[in-house]
């Protein structure tokens, strides 16, 4: 009976191991080809708009993806190294989006995000 629980548990354990490694590599976007692809879905529309604090966005359209979030989505689009608070890019994509809301956007279906720009 020892041995079946020491099968068992190594095997359990052989399984959680396995998971978070899968996790740290493929469960992340970043510099990988999905990545790629939401930028090479994106159109560029040369709608800036300012802001209070000198930091203007432009306006893409991007499809969103099954996973895909509002800030997965805002994060992979915009790789600067800008300090952003969650609020505002909330605000942000429901000023361009108005009919929607961030927490019900659809795979297959476009809306338009914002592509941040900052000015010195």
């Amino acid at each position: 009976m020892g041995f079946l629980k020491k099968t068992i548990v190594t095997l359990f354990l052989l399984l959680f191991v396995v998971s978070i490694f899968k996790d740290l590599t493929v469960g992340t976007l970043s510099g990988s080809k999905e990545a790629e692809e939401i930028q090479g879905t994106a159109e560029e529309k040369p709608q800036p708009a300012k802001k209070a604090d000198q930091q203007a966005y432009q306006v893409i359209e991007v499809e969103v993806r099954p996973g895909d979030t509002v800030l997965s989505i805002i994060e992979e689009i915009n790789r600067s190294e800008a300090v952003l608070t969650i609020d505002s890019l909330i605000t942000d994509f429901q000023t361009l989006n108005p009919d929607t809301s961030p927490q019900q956007i659809q795979p297959g279906k476009k809306y338009l995000f914002p592509l941040y720009v900052y000015e010195e």
